[in-house]
């Protein structure tokens, strides 16, 4: 789950360049980000809320089709649900301690759908370049999270 408000995205318009800066409100703290990082970040957000919209489970559910049954059955399997979950929440969690970079081929690509190529001409790069870093940080994330279960087992 992001831990994006409708808070965390804040813009300004710079008085002597006339440019638009774009700032993220991590922890109180306003750190300013390029265009690409905040949009990417922004969209994020928006998807969330989206994704969110659509899970509601209203009491009209009779009239969309969709039987009460439906609406508040249970995964045939909770222990794979929960656990699913958990490794989202780790895999986010190291998603947030990319750099800046990192972190926009990823939400741009898994989070956001957008082809390679839509990533890289946002961030002024190849398609190729940015299937190669894909790889790499997938390669990274992948070796954290083997890690991390590792030592989770262990304990």
């Amino acid at each position: 789950m992001r831990d994006y408000t409708k808070n965390t995205f804040w813009t300004k318009q710079d008085p002597v360049s006339n440019q638009r800066q774009y700032y993220i409100n991590l922890n109180g703290i306003m750190v300013e980000v390029t265009k690409e990082v905040y949009y990417a970040m922004f969209n994020s957000y928006r998807k969330s809320l989206h994704q969110k919209e659509l899970t509601t489970i209203s009491l009209d559910s009779a009239y969309n089709g969709r039987s009460l049954h439906e609406c508040f059955s249970v995964s045939s399997d909770p222990i794979q649900e929960i656990y699913k979950a958990y490794l989202k929440e780790i895999i986010w969690a190291k998603i947030k301690c990319l750099d800046e970079t990192e972190k926009a081929i990823i939400v741009g690509i898994f989070y956001e759908n957008k082809t390679e190529a839509e990533v890289g001409s946002c961030l002024g790069m190849s398609q190729q370049l940015i299937h190669y870093k894909k790889v790499k940080i997938i390669e990274k994330l992948k070796k954290d999270l083997t890690l991390i279960l590792k030592e989770e087992l262990d304990n």
